[in-house]
């Protein structure tokens, strides 16, 4: 059974995951990805599927959380801030593959390894956070 603590953090960290997108990705980095677009790899945006971003959303966070609670040591945002880092080079390494796989401009790798690795530290800070004030 997923305790309170769980539950809670798993939100959190579903909506800091979704918010974090939706403010780089429509706001501060949109024109910049829009203009970097190499092929007819993604989906125009008008036909982009946000049901399924959020489920993909739920799952990342799901494990986020899972992995964070099996080595929990209760040391505060640091923590947090560690295995965000940890995580996101982990998520954003693909990218380098991608690169060496797919037609997708090097700028473009470096910039989404930053978005990446910038996504997973503020989840890691919201679940240390959230994690620390939400009793077992």
């Amino acid at each position: 059974m997923l305790s309170k603590r769980f539950l809670i953090s798993w939100l959190a960290v579903f909506i800091s995951l979704m918010a974090y997108g939706f403010i780089v990705y429509n706001f501060l980095l949109g024109d910049y990805f829009a203009s970097n677009k190499s092929t007819d790899m993604m989906r125009p945006v008008e036909e982009q599927l946000p049901e399924w971003m959020a489920i993909g959303s739920a799952l990342i966070a799901y494990a986020f959380v899972r992995i964070f609670d099996h080595d929990y040591k209760g040391t505060g945002i640091g923590e947090g801030i560690r295995y965000g880092l940890l995580m996101g080079v982990f998520w954003g390494s693909v990218e380098f593959i991608f690169y060496a796989t797919m037609p997708v401009p090097l700028n473009l790798v470096f910039v989404s390894f930053v978005v990446d690795v910038g996504m997973f530290v503020t989840s890691g800070i919201v679940l240390s956070t959230v994690y620390r004030k939400v009793s077992a």
